[in-house]
């Protein structure tokens, strides 16, 4: 099947990169690349995508602003932001539009197309400072306890049976920010085992994405942010 790719991004170098970078990878296509936000909202109401490698810095416009035209567009797209901005507002504000990841610039080609892979086998890649952020926000769904510490109020008795232990190593890397491959090298597995684990970790909790894995994990009681 072919992956059909659009990139905005207003770095002519960079720009440059993502196209290379995709256009290495069979089945990868190229539909448009732009760098100003009105050549993107064409671009993208004339040609069909999967997924969308969003800038938010463009001297036209508002990045974010072309994320819900995106899935109105094509409600099954994937939005992955590749942004040098990484505060709370920015990255809350993407995930609140329908972003499926968010990663800061700096990452190599082939780290990129790692991520690319991991969006397209249903992840929400994220850069580990961004995690953090989200992180930060899930703590906000907390409820002081008699001792002083935090619990979240939707805990299941027998939820941490749900996983296996191996599917909640592989969760708390990914809450961490680890993409499969770390995950695979750090815990001795191959790539396969690691998206076997991530789809069964989806399936048992009723999501599909990493966002709502670990949101939907924390508020069973399954994963302990501590």
């Amino acid at each position: 099947m072919e992956i059909k790719i659009g990139i905005v991004e207003d770095d002519p170098r960079t720009l440059s990169r993502f196209v290379s970078t995709i256009r290495s990878r069979a089945n990868w296509s190229i539909a448009f690349a732009c760098g100003k936000w009105h050549e993107a909202r064409h671009a993208i109401s004339q040609d069909s995508i999967n997924v969308l490698l969003l800038d938010l810095g463009l001297p036209d416009g508002d990045g974010i602003d072309l994320i819900p035209w995106t899935l109105a567009h094509y409600p099954s797209c994937q939005v992955l932001i590749i942004s040098v901005f990484g505060d709370e507002d920015n990255v809350i504000r993407c995930v609140e539009a329908g972003a499926s990841g968010y990663l800061l610039k700096g990452q190599g080609d082939e780290e990129l197309a790692e991520h690319l892979e991991d969006l397209m086998d249903g992840g929400s890649p994220m850069s580990p400072q961004i995690a953090r952020r989200v992180l930060t926000q899930l703590r906000d769904y907390t409820t002081p306890n008699r001792f002083g510490n935090t619990t979240f109020e939707q805990k299941s008795s027998d939820s941490g049976s749900l996983l296996t232990s191996k599917e909640m190593l592989v969760l708390k890397d990914l809450t961490i920010g680890y993409t499969y491959g770390e995950v695979a090298e750090l815990r001795q597995m191959s790539l396969n085992t690691v998206r076997h684990h991530v789809k069964s970790i989806y399936s048992k909790l009723y999501v599909n994405s990493r966002t709502q894995a670990i949101n939907t994990a924390t508020r069973m009681g399954i994963l302990d942010l501590k």
